[in-house]
């Protein structure tokens, strides 16, 4: 999550006014980083217990607008699912940090970005590599899907301080969905 949080900081005016949706949130930092520009943020995890704690960290930490409401929701989604009550059925952007932990995951991931990301919208997924198969049918898939996929991490760049250090090999894929 590190990567992508590097990411947004250096590159907060893609995210100025959207609605965002994160895939597998965890206890919601990133999500809770990305509410600082957005307009809407939906965090998403499929593990209740991390769930209870992004609840609470968003009622303490989330900005909140002169009514005080929050702009971050925090609900249970699995990758895929049909419906989410109460929420757009389409985003601005995707993110996704560390959520590809095997080959199974891969087609339910690109099945949820199918579903909940506009044409034209951002994807943006940071992946450390925990099985090289599942990295390389993430970046297929998506490319089979028409998405433009650019690896940001490809000889590390701007984000080498980030990068240095990591016992797994990084990735921080960026891309558009196509317009039709």
């Amino acid at each position: 999550a590190r990567l992508v949080a590097e990411y947004v900081q250096r590159h907060k005016d893609l995210f100025e006014d959207c609605s965002v949706i994160e895939f597998g949130c965890g206890i919601g930092n990133l999500g809770l980083l990305i509410a600082g520009v957005a307009r809407r943020v939906v965090i998403t995890d499929a593990n209740l217990l991390c769930l209870k704690i992004a609840e609470n960290s968003v009622r303490v930490n989330s900005p909140v607008d002169a009514y005080g409401r929050s702009n971050v929701e925090v609900l249970p989604y699995l990758f895929g699912d049909p419906l989410l009550d109460g929420v757009p059925r389409r985003f601005d952007v995707v993110v996704a940090a560390d959520v590809i932990y095997s080959m199974e995951i891969v087609e339910h991931f690109w099945n949820g970005v199918q579903a909940r990301l506009k044409p034209g919208g951002l994807v943006l997924i940071g992946n450390q590599t925990r099985i090289a198969e599942a990295a390389d049918e993430l970046y297929s898939i998506g490319t089979r899907l028409g998405y433009e996929l650019t690896d940001l991490c490809t000889g590390c760049g701007e984000f080498a301080s980030v990068v240095v250090g990591s016992f797994t090999p990084l990735s921080l894929l960026i891309g558009r969905r196509p317009l039709s």
